[in-house]
């Protein structure tokens, strides 16, 4: 988490738990006690929550430990290697606040009484006026960084479109905010298949999420584990290599001798990439930004590296793209995840070029029973997965199935991710030519594999601002005071009846958010705002094989 250590620590007083379990959900009141996040530095030392606030009381009553969290019987913890990332420096949303465009007085009364969003009132209670008023009385006087834009005398629905954004669902969605621009709709673009070169053309691939703020923060790089990895693993040497939570590849490769063979660049979301200079040349990079990070699990927007290479020998070009996705898991973020697959294929159209070998790489942050991995299926060839988390590092290529001569996963090397590797070869005569000899996984298992993977996700399916709906008779059990899908999906998968899973972020009846179990599969869904729906891991699982069953084997 670029130096820091995120430390979450959500506790629940189950003794207060009120739930239905009936046709209809009823509206029993809950107290829920949730507390704040608090950001170590660990270079500094410094406590601090960058543009999170945090109330002071909060602070001092959160612990450093990790510890176990039970709620209904279910463990989690807000400290944990599936839901621990990178901590990126973010301006609060600031910037949107003059874009929002609210109703009168009048239809806002009107919007106050729908479940979902909501518009706070100067009347309101509970826990998000409690954050909002800290913030203007106190928080702004003693930290006037972590509110740009804002004054103690703004206006509230300024105040609560940050402390939505930065309080880990402690505030509900405001019924007229503006939605992140990552969410307009653009169609998936026709990408191309790789041009024919004379002679052959071997790339050989890496892909590694390092678990920075681990790995180098807490145990100062473990001797060099990752790089060891790595260079234990370079015969052949690698062509490009991208890397997730990489805050300083120097510090990566050096010690182990491979930066004079490399070219490599940080990026500006702790992500790096490099290629091999004395079999490549750089034509030109750049980055781009593609997703936003869901609210209750925000540390900015998501982007990308990419660099078009030029190989020395042949003159085959090749668009290199390395990707670390949003949170929450399987959400692709604010947007979605066809959203976010859709922004991915056009940043590869736009900035690559007809004939360019693709190669796409990274921690996407989703797995099979994602949306974004199951778009993405459609036009690029799934080449190998991890099966970290349930298989969220994926490298997929325009090559097609039989260049692929070479799928591994190299193990962790001290990281909570295993580093993948794959080898395409591309011939003349053909796009593709097979092999004879295949180290590692064959890719005919993909992505069956990366199906059968994703059944071990924490979460199954994540939908923003969906709301799915069931037949009549289907049976429900309601929690009050989750605020959290991560939490509601939890309890979905503890539950071996429950199939799916609404959270809604504010019911006016209790004041607060629910989150509704569903012990049957939904109809259809409808988008609105302020909800998350999803499904539990095995029923995603059963979509997935579905749109597997649909996925491209060649261009």
């Amino acid at each position: 988490m670029s130096q820091r250590e995120l430390v979450e620590h959500l506790s629940i007083d189950s003794s207060s738990q009120s739930s239905s379990d009936d046709k209809e959900e009823e509206t029993p009141a809950v107290s829920v006690r949730q507390s704040c996040c608090i950001l170590t530095s660990i270079v500094a030392g410094l406590a601090f929550c960058g543009t999170v606030m945090l109330s002071y009381a909060a602070a001092r009553d959160a612990t450093y430990e990790k510890e176990e969290q039970t709620f209904n019987g279910v463990w989690y913890s807000r400290v944990d290697r599936e839901t621990a990332d990178d901590w990126y420096s973010v301006d609060g949303g600031a910037g949107e606040i003059s874009s929002l465009n609210y109703l009168d007085n009048a239809a806002q009364s009107i919007k106050n009484l729908e479940e979902g969003c909501h518009d706070m009132l100067e009347t309101d209670l509970g826990v998000c006026m409690k954050e909002i008023n800290w913030a203007r009385q106190q928080g702004i006087f003693e930290h006037p960084e972590w509110y740009p834009g804002l004054a103690a005398s703004s206006k509230l629905k300024d105040w609560q479109h940050l402390v939505y954004k930065t309080s880990r669902g402690k505030c509900p969605k405001p019924c007229n905010l503006v939605p992140s621009p990552f969410c307009a709709e653009s169609p998936p673009p026709k990408l191309w298949k790789p041009s024919v070169p004379s002679t052959r053309v071997t790339v050989k691939i890496l892909s590694y999420n390092l678990f920075w703020w681990n790995l180098f923060g807490l145990n100062k790089g473990r001797h060099g584990s990752a790089g060891k990895l790595i260079a234990s693993t370079m015969e052949p040497a690698y062509d490009v290599m991208g890397f997730q939570e990489c805050e300083n590849f120097t510090m990566l490769l050096e010690p182990v001798g491979l930066l004079a063979d490399y070219e490599v660049f940080g990026g500006t979301h702790a992500i790096c990439m490099g290629y091999r200079k004395a079999a490549w040349s750089l034509l030109e990079r750049g980055e781009g930004d593609v997703s936003e990070d869901q609210p209750t699990e925000y540390y900015g927007s998501r982007g990308t590296q990419w660099m078009r290479l030029q190989h020395k020998v042949t003159r085959e070009t090749l668009m290199f793209v390395n990707h670390h996705g949003p949170l929450s898991v399987n959400s692709g973020g604010q947007c979605g995840g066809v959203s976010t697959a859709h922004n991915l294929l056009n940043l590869i159209a736009n900035r690559g070029k007809r004939g360019d070998i693709i190669v796409l790489v990274g921690d996407f942050n989703a797995n099979a029973a994602s949306l974004t991995i199951q778009e993405l299926w459609k036009h690029l060839v799934l080449v190998y997965n991890g099966d970290s988390f349930g298989g969220v590092d994926n490298i997929f290529t325009n090559t097609g199935k039989s260049s692929v001569s070479s799928a591994l996963s190299l193990g962790s090397g001290g990281s909570d991710h295993k580093a993948i590797s794959a080898t395409v070869d591309i011939g003349p005569g053909s796009i593709a030519t097979t092999k004879a000899s295949f180290r590692g996984a064959s890719p005919r298992v993909e992505p069956a594999k990366a199906v059968h993977d994703s059944i071990h996700s924490q979460c199954g399916l994540l939908e923003s601002d969906h709301e799915y709906l069931f037949g009549s008779h289907t049976r429900s059990k309601t929690v009050d005071g989750i605020t959290d899908p991560r939490v509601c999906c939890s309890l979905c998968a503890k539950d071996q009846s429950c199939k799916a899973w609404v959270l809604t972020e504010w019911v006016p009846s209790i004041s607060g958010p629910r989150c509704s179990l569903k012990y049957g599969v939904p109809r259809s869904k409808v988008r609105k705002a302020g909800l998350t729906s999803g499904l539990a891991a095995a029923e995603a699982a059963k979509l997935a094989a579905h749109a597997a069953s649909e996925a491209i084997e060649e261009m």
